[in-house]
């Protein structure tokens, strides 16, 4: 086996071994605690509502339904945010595979007329290289142990890319129409979607799938709208007016005030440096001129479509500048990553002509993935563990504790939500008034047509509820139990 080729196993054995390492981490992270991202538990209130009254279009607030759909489907199977969060680990995982494997294709199959060319992009380690950063961005592991949308928008996102790239039109046009259902980011892909069709002269009927499907589903989630609020672009007035509020509050990470400047470069520097690689993304820039020539275009011009709408939302103000909105783009910033570290070993090697370029690559790319490993990936995964082990804990010790002492079926009064998503019992089962407002005959009513009811709130709270047998307390929180007289 030549140089060149052992570099290379060794490389893929490098990706592979380092994206089934963070698979693990996440995994205990997700074991250690509750969900420390307290959106996820929004999000889980809407599937559970959504499964009591799924033609209640209000549940979803300014969000859209994909997520609530799945929250509903896990909890109606006995699950909840725990699974979904164990589903995000999986599409966090997936997405360092899937982008690997696609830049592996596409260079095999960039340069059909040019056999030296071929060979050289067959052994390139960008592939791998971005697979492995990708899979160790610190801001993608972040959300990947959460309930939220990025991860699974990013899979949707990057296979949706894939799909458009093997003329795969119809299972592009559907997985793009599923991210149009989770984020509306997607939303601004259509004229993308529509252009990259118009490319293909030849294919252009089933190339128009890939932005008529999504298209067909947002005008379907609109109509929706329309027939209940008469108002079809309602939650997107709602979401502009709860973020002008939410800024004019609390203002943005650098102050009150609005910057221009800092907004303007927010997603393509400071939360990529702040957030994801850290000074590796650096690198990115340097990796832009080849990476016109060497990436796919999908991909390209979907990533830099997401960075473009992100980047115009936040100058308007219409969202609340989050770094978790960078994720759908960090397969190409780290794409751009994987290209600019071969690039800069290229030009170092016809500096050191002692050095081959195979060896040069090699250096690079292990030097790169060791820079964002151990200065950010393992320090973010660390915070992340200890985040978990303490978020909400008293909230989960008492849905531990609910889980354990309710009786099959038995009403219970709870008005904290984290309580009610992290006991993942049937959302039937909750009656959700304010324990403030629940009264005596509230609870007598209730146990007396179902035998017994419980009662989880604070001990200051639950006092004006006099008759209930306490059967567990931890600091200030107790669940009494109240039993129909006999």
């Amino acid at each position: 086996m030549s140089a060149g080729a052992q570099g290379l196993r060794t490389g893929w054995i490098a990706f592979f071994v380092t994206a089934l390492t963070v698979t693990v981490a996440k995994l205990a992270i997700v074991l250690a605690g509750a969900d420390y991202d307290g959106d996820s538990y929004a999000h889980a209130m809407a599937g559970r509502r959504l499964l009591l009254d799924p033609a209640d279009i209000s549940i979803h607030w300014v969000w859209l339904p994909l997520l609530h759909a799945l929250y509903a489907a896990a909890t109606a199977v006995g699950g909840g945010l725990s699974t979904l969060r164990f589903v995000n680990v999986l599409a966090s995982s997936a997405s360092p595979l899937l982008l690997a494997w696609f830049l592996r294709d596409h260079l095999r199959r960039a340069f059909p007329g040019d056999a030296a060319a071929s060979q050289d992009a067959a052994a390139s380690p960008i592939p791998w290289l971005a697979g492995a950063l990708l899979a160790i961005d610190p801001l993608c592991v972040s959300l990947g142990v959460t309930g939220q949308t990025e991860p699974l928008f990013q899979l949707l996102v990057l296979g949706a890319c894939v799909a458009c790239e093997r003329r795969a039109f119809a299972i592009a046009g559907i997985l793009f129409g599923m991210a149009a259902l989770t984020r509306y980011e997607a939303w601004g892909l259509v004229p993308v979607l529509l252009w990259i069709a118009l490319k293909e002269p030849r294919l252009r009927a089933r190339a128009m799938l890939v932005g008529a499907l999504p298209a067909l589903l947002i005008s379907l989630w609109c109509l929706a709208h329309f027939a209940l609020t008469r108002e079809p672009l309602q939650f997107l007035r709602v979401n502009r007016e709860f973020a002008q509020a939410y800024l004019a509050s609390v203002g943005y990470f650098w102050g009150r005030a609005p910057n221009l400047a800092l907004m303007a470069v927010f997603y393509v520097a400071i939360v990529p440096v702040s957030q994801m690689l850290g000074p590796a993304h650096a690198i990115a820039f340097a990796g832009v001129p080849r990476g016109f020539r060497v990436l796919p275009r999908t991909l390209l011009l979907v990533g830099a479509a997401l960075l473009a709408i992100v980047t115009w939302l936040l100058l308007r103000g219409t969202h609340l500048g989050l770094p978790r909105h960078a994720v759908a783009i960090a397969p190409l910033f780290c794409a751009l990553t994987a290209v600019g570290t071969i690039a800069l070993a290229d030009r170092a090697a016809r500096r050191l002509p002692t050095i081959s370029a195979e060896r040069s690559r090699q250096v690079g790319a292990f030097a790169v993935l060791a820079l964002v490993l151990f200065t950010r990936t393992v320090p973010r995964t660390l915070e992340l563990f200890g985040a978990t082990q303490h978020a909400f804990s008293e909230q989960a010790r008492a849905a531990a504790a609910l889980r354990d002492i309710a009786a099959p079926g038995e009403p219970i009064f709870c008005d904290d939500d984290k309580i009610e998503v992290l006991s993942e019992l049937g959302p039937a089962r909750f009656t959700r008034s304010h324990i403030t407002e629940v009264a005596p005959p509230h609870v007598r009513d209730l146990a007396q047509r179902h035998g017994s009811a419980l009662v989880v709130s604070p001990l200051a709270r639950a006092a004006h509820l006099p008759g209930g047998r306490p059967l567990w307390s931890h600091g200030e929180l107790l669940i009494l139990r109240f039993e129909a007289p006999r």
